[in-house]
């Protein structure tokens, strides 16, 4: 339920931004469509993936036991910081892994809002395009758990995908970021 609310917050942060944004002129206007656009379609994902994940333990639809103890062993692995190893065939070990501790899931909430203000700050600062791809390889990474070369691949590739869309396809200049342009008006002459 707290991921669910976590979801809604973020959603209406999101709707926000774009309606407070449909009011500026064409110019400035892009960057929050830019961010709030895509951010507001993966809440919208996250909350339908919530409801449905929810719909099937209430019915009680089959549900990949494996791949979600995988999950849930992942997920405690990542809350205590080291890889953590538990057997599938004890009874009680779905009740600790279903029951994560309140102060675990509080530490991955607060990561996750700082990774979010850690990704806007970093985009106003430095700008989309040297951001996108540092974000892009440390989230899968670090929160997918790929190896370094996925990550880098998939980060050059979805660099890539985003530049050709808003740049080439729809011709938007996007936020270069304050200490960027002060460096390149330093060092570049402009």
């Amino acid at each position: 339920m707290n991921r669910f609310f976590m979801t809604l917050v973020m959603l209406a942060i999101f709707v926000g931004m774009v309606g407070v944004a449909s009011m500026y002129p064409a110019e400035a206007r892009a960057m929050p469509f830019v961010v709030g656009i895509p951010g507001i379609a993966l809440c919208l994902i996250q909350l339908f993936l919530d409801v449905r994940a929810g719909r099937q333990i209430k019915t009680g639809m089959p549900i990949d036991t494996r791949n979600e103890f995988e999950k849930a062993q992942a997920q405690v692995s990542q809350i205590v910081g080291r890889k953590m190893e538990f057997d599938m065939a004890s009874e009680t070990t779905h009740a600790v892994i279903s029951e994560l501790p309140e102060e675990g899931e509080q530490r991955r909430e607060i990561v996750l809002w700082a990774c979010f203000i850690g990704l806007v700050g970093s985009i106003i600062l430095f700008g989309f395009w040297p951001t996108i791809p540092v974000f892009f390889v440390l989230f899968f990474r670090y929160f997918v758990d790929k190896s370094w070369a996925f990550s880098l691949g998939l980060g050059a590739t979805g660099s890539a995908v985003l530049f050709l869309i808003f740049s080439k396809a729809l011709g938007m200049s996007l936020h270069a970021g304050f200490i960027t342009e002060m460096i390149l008006e330093r060092f570049g002459g402009g």
